[in-house]
């Protein structure tokens, strides 16, 4: 491990801190470490030091791991800052572990078994990285997902997918807001969707797809509905074809757009659906 590991000790034990030392410069563990005994000490290294480990024995005379582990969460909650908490420990009963798994340790290691820390870090220093990666890539995805309603209602344009092989469909909100629903407001199927397509041109549109789907990975098509409230209105499509390595496809997505047209029917079917 080339990184050098900030690591907060809790422990009073000077035997056990040399033990623990010992075996994680022989598992290969390049670290500095803060040794701590009491609660005060161990909440003022917990933000000043923004340690990437924490070892901690369970029991203290003034200070137990518990209460280490309550002062990290308010710690976690406060600084977005995710660590590895790791009990290190005498013998303890297995229901006792389980809950201090449940509580949020990541591992506990026995003091006769010291060996097993090095990789036990190495463990959770891994699992502590990919939720930080899921946790930033929800974050960007709320984000976008965000800015994505706002253009979609400020642009009246909705966005919509079919997943061709378990046959799920999802609309964002604007496109039900095209289709006169509140957001979820209809529950979605090819069955519905045609439904509210004016019946001049379904057929059309039901070509289009069709076309698509054996021979495209884009469509673009102009089409009306037929809302809830039973007003027309005269919408553009893109339609874009997902296929997997054997050219079948897999997955449909579209963006729809409110035509500015009043009047007459879509223009330019034939040169749309045989081009």
């Amino acid at each position: 491990m080339d990184k050098v590991l900030k690591i907060l000790m809790l422990e009073d034990s000077t035997e056990d801190i040399f033990l623990i030392e010992r075996e994680l410069k022989l598992g290969g563990i390049n670290f500095t470490f803060s040794v701590v005994n009491e609660r005060n000490e161990f909440k003022q290294s917990l933000y000043e030091i923004k340690p990437d480990v924490i070892l901690a024995d369970h029991s203290l005379p003034q200070f137990n791991s518990i209460e280490a582990l309550k002062i990290y969460h308010q710690f976690r909650s406060e600084s977005k800052i995710q660590i590895p908490f790791i009990l290190i420990t005498g013998s303890v009963s297995e229901e006792f572990a389980a809950q201090c798994i449940k509580s949020g340790v990541d591992d506990y290691i026995l003091k006769d078994r010291l060996k097993r820390l090095p990789a036990s870090i190495r463990s959770a220093l891994e699992k502590t990285r990919l939720e930080g990666d899921r946790m930033r890539f929800l974050d960007e995805l709320i984000s976008n997902e965000a800015m994505m309603r706002e253009a979609e209602q400020l642009a009246h344009f909705g966005s919509w997918q079919v997943d061709l092989v378990n046959k799920k469909h999802k609309w964002s909100d604007e496109t039900f807001r095209i289709f006169g629903y509140e957001p979820g407001g209809l529950e979605i199927s090819y069955e519905a969707f045609l439904g509210h397509i004016h019946p001049e041109d379904r057929q059309a549109i039901k070509n289009t797809i069709d076309d698509a789907l054996l021979q495209r990975d884009a469509c673009p098509c102009e089409f009306r509905i037929i809302d809830w409230t039973g007003k027309v209105k005269h919408v553009r499509s893109n339609i874009l074809v997902k296929r997997n390595p054997d050219r079948q496809p897999v997955q449909l997505l579209g963006f729809s757009l409110m035509s500015r047209r009043k009047e007459g029917k879509p223009r330019h079917w034939s040169a749309r659906i045989n081009n």
